[in-house]
């Protein structure tokens, strides 16, 4: 199947778009990501980004070679998609995926107190272009300060993933807000893709300490699903703030001594 497309492909220029949706053929009915790539390439050799394939063609390459595990293609190929606004978002998505496959937390217990710039937390990609996220020096302690924008109903996030044979069961740390108060919640996702939710809590630009309990999470839909939570895939602390006050523009929240056990 492959050799006829990519004969096709040679033979008939004006097929392209034609070929790509071969190509996306050959993936989902074959079950063949690898195959795929090798078309998505061919398709999209010596295209400028000017050219209409280009940003599409380099969205389903980035997409195929996430699947085969081809973690640095991938980012580079999504990224040139990402350039163009209809596949800003999907393309940026994928990108956060891409992410934490290529940091998992690998054991428990686990903690950071950031004297380290080693901390496996991934920005959530409705965050880009909103601030910063990474290690800072306040008030002399070494943190991580997650620098945000706040946008009504527009959650940022940050996220810890944790390696298949783990089963985190709480997560502790400080946090405070230093610009003004905000309002964090803890999220989870199991392995299959239920969402669990903790209440938010309000942070204001004090110190305070926080210790979640996944056995204490509840599901964040009413729709039939798992009844109780599995394994714990992805912990991920949500900036609610936009949600649940006043408070918009820029703010920076300031995380200390995270703890997963």
């Amino acid at each position: 199947m492959l050799a006829v497309i990519a004969a096709s492909w040679a033979a008939d220029p004006a097929t392209d778009w034609g070929t790509l949706y071969d190509a996306r053929f050959v993936e989902i009915a074959y079950g063949s990501p690898e195959n795929a790539v090798k078309l998505y390439e061919a398709l999209r050799e010596d295209r400028t980004a000017a050219d209409p394939l280009f940003a599409t063609t380099s969205y389903w390459l980035g997409r195929a070679e996430l699947e085969t595990g081809d973690i640095d293609h991938a980012l580079r190929d999504l990224e040139a998609a990402a350039a163009d606004p209809t596949y800003r978002d999907a393309s940026l998505a994928l990108e956060e995926e891409a992410q934490l496959r290529l940091s998992p937390v690998g054991g428990l217990p686990a903690q950071w107190t950031f004297d380290t710039s080693e901390f496996p937390a991934v920005r959530g990609w409705s965050g880009t272009g909103r601030g910063d996220a990474t290690i800072t020096e306040v008030e002399g302690r070494s943190v991580f300060a997650w620098s945000t924008t706040v946008r009504p109903g527009e959650p940022d996030r940050i996220t810890l993933r944790f390696g298949e044979a783990l089963h985190p069961r709480e997560l502790s740390f400080s946090a405070r807000a230093s610009t003004d108060d905000a309002v964090l919640r803890l999220v989870v996702l199991d392995q299959w893709g239920a969402r669990w939710v903790s209440d938010g809590v309000a942070l204001g630009r004090t110190w305070t300490e926080l210790h979640f309990r996944m056995a204490e999470l509840v599901p964040a839909t009413l729709t039939p699903g798992p009844t109780e939570l599995g394994r714990v895939v992805d912990v991920i602390l949500e900036d609610i703030t936009g949600e649940r006050s006043d408070v918009r523009g820029v703010n920076t929240l300031l995380l200390d001594d995270v703890v997963a056990n």
